[in-house]
């Protein structure tokens, strides 16, 4: 068994005891099941990889969900879980929900900061986003 596989059960635990005691959308509670997404995310890449990423995006959307009703859209909190599920929805092969999840994520990010990293670090993801599936296109058309 590897060190990710005696992670999840773990993490998966103290998720469990933080909704019971604390609440499904008490702060620490969506950190910690922010977190196992990510956990799941990263064993994606492993054997059983498609179990794991359906894992991770149930983990993900939920923390998500939470934390844009708890601590608004532009919360750093809540950007960083929605580009998490960014990254998983390209895991994922699915370029269509990577590219609305980008182009809404760079739309609040512009709203904070036009200049911040975390902006133009979203603007260039979604430019070789845009430059791949264009690539894609044309060869697929020859």
């Amino acid at each position: 068994m590897g060190q990710f596989e005696k992670a999840a059960p773990l993490l998966k635990d103290v998720c469990d005891v933080r909704r019971r005691i604390l609440g499904p959308v008490d702060p620490t509670t969506l950190a910690s099941i922010s977190a196992l997404g990510n956990l799941y995310q990263r064993m994606g890449f492993q054997g059983d990889g498609e179990r794991w990423r359906e894992m991770a995006e149930a983990a993900l959307v939920e923390a998500f969900e939470g934390r844009q009703a708890l601590l608004g859209p532009k919360h750093p909190d809540t950007l960083e879980t929605m580009r998490g599920l960014c990254q998983l929805k390209g895991q994922m092969g699915d370029p269509t929900g990577m590219q609305q999840l980008m182009e809404d994520e760079l739309l609040l990010r512009r709203g904070l900061d036009e200049d911040a990293p975390e902006t133009i670090a979203c603007i260039a993801e979604l430019a070789s986003l845009y430059a791949q599936k264009a690539t894609y296109l044309e060869r697929a058309q020859n």
